[in-house]
């Protein structure tokens, strides 16, 4: 945890069963960058893991080129996002 003022700041977001795109949402936020979801499908797929905000945004991408469930890209500041 990092303390800034009165306000406390955790550098891990830990997700359990979320659906992608909610744990997109996060990482949109942390590196303003855009999500492109090429099937509706991809974006209900759950997920359970934890994830370091101050790693690149290269990390995340690896960590889900992992997965068997989607296919994963990165071009141009947008993650393209396809279910398998």
């Amino acid at each position: 945890l990092v303390t800034i003022g009165n306000y406390v700041f955790s550098k891990l977001f830990v997700f359990k069963n979320k659906r992608l795109e909610e744990i997109t949402q996060q990482i949109v936020r942390w590196f303003d960058i855009q999500v492109c979801y090429l099937d509706e499908e991809a974006k209900n797929l759950h997920f359970s893991g934890d994830l370091n905000r101050f790693q690149d945004i290269n990390s995340f991408i690896n960590l889900f080129k992992e997965c068997d469930e989607i296919n994963i890209r990165f071009e141009n500041n947008i993650i393209y996002i396809q279910s398998i």
